[in-house]
């Protein structure tokens, strides 16, 4: 029996293609697919389909213009331009980053507030939030108003995320009154990055 015999007749056989919807229903440890509709190929492991090559699955949003951040109110940032993203992840002017592939997440949140030496000023990235505030913590930070110059306040965390989880940066401040985000170069940035399978 000739090469050509054994492969045809074997699972060791060309990649199949697909698109994300129509993966084989039966697929078998090593079975390799071309996604035309994600221009992604993949191996299946024995329990899930994972990426070959390429990037892992990322996302970094920022935004370019001042906020305004109602006072004594949790308020979700709705960012309007995208540095990158390897996975469909987002749509501008959206708040929500989606996860389309679940793993385990690197999270950098960067957050900058306009000066006033009043109050406090609180970043918080949550989970699965239909309103500002009322998702999953998934990590906060909170610190003192600085009158002299604005407030820097950063967060980096990790999260093993599920597909469809959404993930999004909250802000909060006291100042007694509305109060703009900065916008200054890296004043305002959050990427979703992932470092792990589940």
């Amino acid at each position: 029996m000739g090469l050509s015999n054994y492969v045809a007749n074997s699972r060791i056989a060309q990649p199949g293609v697909c698109t994300s919807t129509t993966r084989p229903a039966t697929p078998f440890e090593g079975q390799v697919i071309y996604e035309t509709d994600t221009d992604k190929v993949l191996v299946y492991n024995g329990s899930a389909w994972r990426p070959i090559g390429g990037l892992l699955p990322g996302c970094s949003v920022t935004r370019t213009t001042n906020q305004s951040i109602t006072n004594a109110a949790y308020n979700s940032i709705s960012w309007d331009s995208e540095l990158f993203d390897t996975d469909a992840m987002f749509a501008p002017t959206t708040t929500n980053i989606t996860i389309n592939t679940a793993g385990l997440y690197l999270m950098t949140l960067q957050m900058s507030y306009a000066s006033n030496a009043t109050g406090d000023r609180i970043t918080v990235i949550e989970k699965n939030a239909t309103a500002a505030g009322n998702g999953t913590f998934l990590a906060r930070t909170i610190q003192d108003a600085v009158g002299s110059d604005a407030t820097f306040l950063s967060i980096v965390t990790q999260a093993r995320l599920a597909v469809n989880d959404t993930v999004r940066a909250t802000v909060y401040q006291s100042s007694g009154g509305s109060l703009n985000t900065s916008n200054g170069a890296g004043d305002l940035c959050f990427t979703v990055s992932m470092i792990g399978w589940s």
